[in-house]
């Protein structure tokens, strides 16, 4: 209920916004696929909402998909990779 706090978490979000904006118009990928991951992104009630709305609104092109793992996951794949080197 904090006004500022979320002002805040508005403004996280339209920054997030803005950087997969400007990674999208760099790469010019035919199917962008982008996945999100991290507390705020996964967990947060006001950024990802927000943020899916504005990739939705202004990126529909983009499509978002669930993490297949855990950052413990990857680690743990690239370890059993570098032991099979």
């Amino acid at each position: 209920g904090d006004e500022l706090a979320v002002d805040i978490l508005k403004k996280a979000a339209c920054e997030l916004f803005a950087l997969i904006e400007s990674v999208h118009r760099r790469l010019n990928l035919l199917y962008p696929t982008l996945v999100l991951s991290g507390g705020v992104l996964e967990h947060d009630p006001i950024v990802k909402p927000l943020f899916i709305q504005m990739l939705n609104d202004k990126l529909p092109a983009i499509k978002v998909i669930e993490p297949l793992g855990t950052a413990v996951d990857g680690a743990c794949m690239i370890a059993m990779q570098k032991l099979h080197e």
